[in-house]
């Protein structure tokens, strides 16, 4: 049996020192921006929080530490794509991601005679590195001269603080319950935890980005992403108008 409960809440984002990966997503076919393909930041195997790329295929992360992380890009029809990038203080890394659908990948091999076999999920633990255009530059030139800022899936993306209506699942709990898979490796091993979360809800309802606040076993911390990214939440309101807002929701994984 799961248990889930749920804490609405605000939370003020402030500029954070640190280093930023600022990304964008296209299609290895034809380099139209992706949309909607889930960006999850990984540190040492530990899914650390996630984002959603937006129409124009645009996701960043801010205020992370130096060090070495793992991007993992999904999305239903593309082949799961990793990259490892290393973050350096005040340094953004910008990169662009080609994203290749799996169509492409199944009529390679029809054409080179090999029998299509079904895809098999990607191990999150030992990932196979992709190409991918990699820039570094001081965080103070990230914006070049005459070229249009992206619009943000994250610390970046304007959001209403203390909204007259906070945003909620919809359907309540019952919905977001039944929106979770508990991951077999974490049944197999009795693997339990409460997994905190922090989400960015769109004024369309959409989770755009959530950061983990209190970790778990890592296979719960993805189970809990995956989960918000199934899910649907009804937008805040603020002055008769639907706004961006976050909210925190503590997911508890219990076998029984």
């Amino acid at each position: 049996m799961i248990v889930l409960m749920v804490l609405f809440g605000s939370f003020l984002v402030s500029d954070m020192p640190g280093g930023k990966i600022s990304g964008k997503v296209v299609s290895a076919e034809n380099g139209m921006a992706v949309s909607s393909a889930i960006v999850t930041l990984i540190s040492r195997d530990e899914p650390l929080g996630a984002v959603r790329t937006n129409p124009a295929g645009n996701f960043s992360f801010t205020g992370l530490d130096p060090g070495r992380y793992t991007l993992r890009v999904r999305k239903t029809g593309f082949d799961d794509f990793f990259k490892e990038v290393v973050v350096n203080d005040n340094f953004t890394v910008r990169i662009q991601i080609p994203f290749k659908h799996l169509a492409e990948k199944t009529k390679s091999a029809v054409t080179n005679g090999e029998t299509p076999k079904e895809q098999e999920p990607a191990a999150t633990s030992t990932p196979t590195v992709q190409p991918a255009a990699v820039e570094l530059i001081p965080v103070a030139a990230d914006q070049p001269a005459g070229e249009t800022a992206p619009d943000s899936t994250n610390e970046e993306t304007q959001f209403e603080e203390f909204p007259d209506l906070q945003p909620e699942p919809v359907g309540g709990l019952k919905a977001i319950i039944k929106n979770i898979e508990y991951p077999e490796l974490a049944k197999r091993m009795n693997i339990e935890g409460q997994v905190v979360v922090k989400i960015l809800v769109s004024a369309e309802g959409e989770p755009i980005r959530i950061d983990i606040l209190k970790k778990a076993h890592p296979v719960l911390n993805d189970a809990a992403i995956s989960t918000i990214y199934k899910s649907q939440f009804q937008p805040a309101v603020h002055q008769g108008r639907k706004v961006s807002a976050f909210l925190t929701l503590p997911v508890h994984f219990r076998l029984k």
